[in-house]
């Protein structure tokens, strides 16, 4: 049990792991638009007000930094985790612009939800999400925001599958 107490190629994998399930849970809520089960998740799909939506979004986020991210978590998507291209070396996005994203999402989603479509699930995602991020903390070296991106797109999915379920 010691090895796994020590940082060495495991973790680097581990680590890589929860990175690719977060671009693919991430583009799942932000990035696919093309039919119906890749985009069911999807924020338009799941929001009441779309145009305030956006606009609030991109008060937090600069409209144009947000589009590049998209970009790049497509990219890394299509190019490194899903179709392992031929080049030579991996890029992996930003992940504090795809929490702040994730962290919007889940507050909106939050803010509209009718009494009780949500029973049982986080109302605040950072009160949900810092007991993880020290537990996972011990046995990674990834910055507080890489493994928190992960967990809030896991719970905000979870969220928008619960609000689907409720239609």
């Amino acid at each position: 049990m010691n090895e796994l107490k020590e940082s060495g190629d495991f973790w680097t994998i581990v680590n890589n792991n929860f990175l690719n399930s977060c671009v693919l849970e991430w583009c799942k809520l932000f990035v696919d638009t093309k039919n119906r089960q890749p985009s069911e998740h999807r924020w338009d799909n799941i929001v009441a007000d779309k145009v305030r939506f956006e606009a609030e979004l991109y008060q937090r986020i600069n409209q144009t930094r947000f589009q590049r991210l998209i970009d790049e978590m497509r990219t890394t998507r299509n190019k490194f985790i899903a179709h392992l291209d031929d080049q030579n070396t991996e890029y992996m996005p930003h992940m504090d612009i795809a929490k702040t994203a994730v962290q919007f999402y889940h507050g909106y989603i939050i803010d509209e939800a009718n009494p009780g479509e949500l029973v049982g699930l986080p109302t605040d995602l950072n009160d949900y999400i810092r007991p993880v991020i020290r537990r996972r903390g011990r046995y990674t070296n990834a910055p507080p925001s890489q493994r928190a991106a992960k967990s809030m797109t896991l719970l905000s999915r979870e969220i928008v599958a619960r609000r689907l379920l409720m239609r």
